[in-house]
């Protein structure tokens, strides 16, 4: 595996971080629709991790690259701000992404 590729899986992982880990778990717990906000949209966690994934994309491919280390991740705490309608469209993405 060349270090190009051994960097991109690594910048498809989750952290291994307890809230990212329990995602993992009830995905593979609890398949199915488990949202359903007043948007319509319906979603279970599968569709939440992979939302997150595509805004880890869409962050990665807006800000500089000199803002993030040679794993993918920033190398400062960073806030982020976003604007978006209640329910589950919390997560900024676009949810119509394949």
């Amino acid at each position: 595996m060349s270090l190009q590729s051994d960097i991109e899986s690594t910048q498809q992982k989750f952290p291994n971080d307890p809230i990212f880990t329990q995602l993992r778990r009830l995905a593979a717990e609890r398949p199915g629709l488990l949202f359903h906000d007043e948007y319509g949209i319906d979603a279970g966690y599968s569709h939440l991790i992979r939302d997150v994934k595509h805004m880890r994309q869409v962050l990665r491919a807006q800000l500089p690259s000199s803002l993030f280390n040679e794993k993918g991740c920033l190398t400062h705490a960073t806030s982020i701000a976003f604007l978006s309608f209640s329910g589950y469209y919390y997560i900024p993405t676009d949810t119509n992404a394949n």
